[in-house]
């Protein structure tokens, strides 16, 4: 029997009739695309046989222009990711094929909300997700005496993923392990805006130089959960000479270089380029000193075993009761993940809020009756009654998504956009292009949170549920997505939460530039200015 091609219907799940499972193949349609294909546009599901072929994808088809586009005079030369990926989508459409050079695989950016929850959707319970390569060898073929087998979550797939994710989850994804933190983010949290008030100029302004404040801010608030520690970032005068300077600046190197070797053609697998003996330099202070502050939480907690048995156990003491080598990579790895990406993820929601004065103050009108004065504290209860807080933050990342992107190799063949992708091709599912779509998001450019609250069609403005949950996935989806979730929520929720409550955040310059690497970070300076309400 062979599936009867079905018109789909707009917000309804498709019918398939006459189906025998087992005979299902590709002379029909692909299994995994019918158990999951759910559409909110009109959709006909063609067989296999009938799917153009994946040669006949657009793209860039040969080794030679791929290099030639990134030399100087090339369509793609000094692009950002953000802007490589809009230039490949308006040239080639929703699939782009992009032959790799240099050893690098050959790869499909996928553009539209509807192959992207495709993929999302047939990945299986082992997503394969391509690492980053300097880091896989960095950690297994250059500091295998610290790493062992254990590659980390950025590194590792298949079962031995699994298995360390299985180990990690129960400690990482848990609320309950992650709110006894409120107290120390907090103040954290508030120690920082008591230096941002010290940092103001005579025109209440933040320095030139305030994107680094907000890296210290980041690297002392995941300390403390990662290393059970405070590093002192926030001190007057810090050095960059000292662990925290030096730990910052290693992990902007990485993510700086990372671009370079990982996304644009290189050569360093076939020689050391300066870049590669850069990155490894980073990659060596990062691990030292998570290595020593990790050695350092050892002690203090043998010392000090926590005596109370209605304590929740920190999660560095939960993983290190896993394993001493769990602990040490996940440590490291949660400052790798957990630094650039929260700080500049802040900074570009600091600025949004800053240039849309009515979302602010409703904002601080909602933080208001969760802390009624200025030095209320936080609680549990305080994060579940902020729904417009979240939507600010969604329609933050929904603009400037801080990763663009996520990659996936399937293991099975499926069909996208009406062409035959066989299995085990790579995938590249970019967002930077899907969440600021005319097709998802009306007025995709403007801020407004109120889309993503179901209550608002008052105000005119069309509710996000009307958009593909697929066209913005700031922390991925399914058993890959970031293990890191509830840690970035909570700094930055608590962040933003006791500075809105008590200044107001003004902007006075012209448009934010962004420039997009492997994470988007802010180029302009980030001038706020900061009175009291």
């Amino acid at each position: 029997m062979f599936c009867k091609k079905v018109l789909l219907n707009k917000n309804v799940y498709s019918s398939i009739q006459n189906v025998s499972l087992k005979q299902l193949s590709k002379s029909s349609i692909n299994y995994a695309n019918i158990l999951n294909l759910k559409v909110n546009d009109p959709e006909i599901l063609i067989p296999w046989n009938e799917a153009k072929p994946y040669s006949e994808i657009p793209g860039i088809k040969s080794s030679s222009q791929t290099v030639r586009n990134f030399l100087p005079g090339g369509k793609y030369y000094k692009k950002s990711l953000k802007e490589l990926h809009q230039l490949m989508n308006d040239e080639y459409g929703d699939l782009v094929y992009w032959k790799g050079a240099f050893g690098k695989p050959d790869i499909l950016f996928v553009y539209n909300a509807k192959d992207i929850e495709q993929v999302y959707r047939n990945e299986g319970p082992l997503p394969n997700r391509r690492e980053f390569q300097v880091l896989s060898y960095y950690r297994k073929n250059i500091r295998p005496d610290i790493y062992g087998d254990n590659g980390g979550l950025l590194v590792e797939h298949d079962h031995k993923w699994k298995d360390l994710r299985g180990k990690v989850n129960p400690v990482m994804m848990q609320p309950r392990v992650i709110k006894q933190y409120i107290k120390s983010v907090e103040e954290v949290s508030d120690e920082f805006i008591a230096r941002m008030l010290k940092l103001r100029d005579s025109n209440q302004e933040m320095p030139d130089d305030f994107m680094n404040e907000l890296n210290n801010w980041s690297l002392e608030s995941i300390s403390s959960i990662a290393l059970d520690t405070r590093l002192g970032c926030l001190e007057d005068n810090l050095s960059m000479n000292s662990d925290s300077g030096k730990m910052i600046q290693a992990v902007h190197d990485f993510f700086e270089l990372t671009f370079s070797l990982e996304i644009l053609p290189s050569i360093w697998k076939y020689i050391p380029t300066p870049s590669f003996r850069k990155l490894t330099a980073a990659l060596d202070i990062m691990t030292e000193i998570a290595l020593k502050k990790v050695d350092e939480a050892i002690e203090r907690l043998n010392n000090n075993p926590n005596s109370e048995a209605d304590t929740e156990a920190s999660v560095l003491e939960k993983l290190l009761k896993i394993d001493r080598n769990v602990a040490v990579v996940m440590a490291i790895d949660m400052l790798l993940a957990g630094v650039d990406t929260t700080s500049n993820t802040t900074a570009v929601l600091l600025y949004f809020l800053a240039t849309n004065q009515n979302c602010q103050n409703k904002l601080r009108s909602e933080i208001m009756t969760i802390l009624p004065e200025k030095d209320s504290k936080l609680s549990v209860d305080s994060f579940k009654k902020m729904p417009y807080l979240r939507a600010c933050m969604k329609e933050s990342s929904r603009i400037i998504p801080i990763f663009g992107g996520t990659r996936r190799k399937l293991p099975v063949d499926i069909i996208l956009s009406g062409y035959q992708i066989p299995k085990g091709t790579e995938i590249v599912l970019s967002h930077h292009t899907s969440c600021m779509r005319e097709d998802q998001f009306a007025e995709p450019s403007q801020y407004k949170p109120e889309r993503w609250l179901n209550n608002e069609e008052s105000l005119g403005c069309p509710v996000a549920k009307n958009a593909s949950p697929f066209a913005h996935k700031p922390f991925g989806f399914g058993p890959r997505s970031c293990v890191g979730k509830r840690v970035a929520d909570l700094e930055m929720e608590t962040f933003i939460m006791k500075l809105i409550r008590n200044y107001n955040i003004e902007w006075k310059y012209e448009d934010l530039e962004i420039t997009s690497r492997v994470i988007a970070q802010p180029v302009t300076p980030l001038k706020f200015k900061i009175t009291e309400v």
